[in-house]
């Protein structure tokens, strides 16, 4: 039921209940004073003492509050990403069908499994993939499979020699 449609809707909405019901007993948690509070007791006990440097409370300080260093910078929401990737694709062409379908990310994974080094550079190249994550989930991808490819899997084996 979880790969159908109404069970990941399902699965969403009993994520957001818990975390709603998270957030309704411990409120303090999410205010940005406890939290920088809760900041400088761990690093207390670490052993770095905040108050001889520069302390979190500090407002003149050029940092970004806890609440938006931890998210997506507003203009990086999903949803603008998936209108920029929308306003980029031809709904005609396969690949635009597939990304209706499918998220990119999960087709690129896809090529990789397959060894299709070819299909995803054709997609790069062509401008298809250009969101820095996706191209970041490439080179990650490719790292760890030549970090894990021994040359004993490409060459013949043992027996025929």
């Amino acid at each position: 039921m979880n790969n159908t449609p109404i069970g990941r809707m399902v699965n969403i909405v009993v994520m957001l209940e818990e975390f709603i019901r998270m957030m309704n007993n411990n409120p303090n948690d999410f205010e940005e004073g406890s939290r920088s509070q809760a900041m400088e007791n761990i690093l207390a006990a670490k052993g770095d003492n905040p108050a001889e440097e520069k302390s979190i409370f500090d407002e003149s300080s050029k940092l970004t509050p806890l609440s938006n260093s931890f998210g997506p910078i507003l203009s990086q929401r999903a949803t603008d990403r998936m209108a920029a990737q929308e306003a980029n694709l031809n709904p005609n062409s396969p690949w635009g069908r597939m990304v209706s379908k499918f998220s990119i990310e999960f087709l690129l994974r896809v090529h990789l499994r397959k060894c299709e080094f070819e299909t995803v550079r054709k997609l790069i190249t062509s401008g298809k993939v250009t969101d820095e994550v996706n191209l970041r989930l490439i080179r990650d991808s490719l790292l760890k499979m030549e970090k894990t490819s021994t040359w004993t899997r490409f060459s013949p084996p043992i027996w025929k020699k």
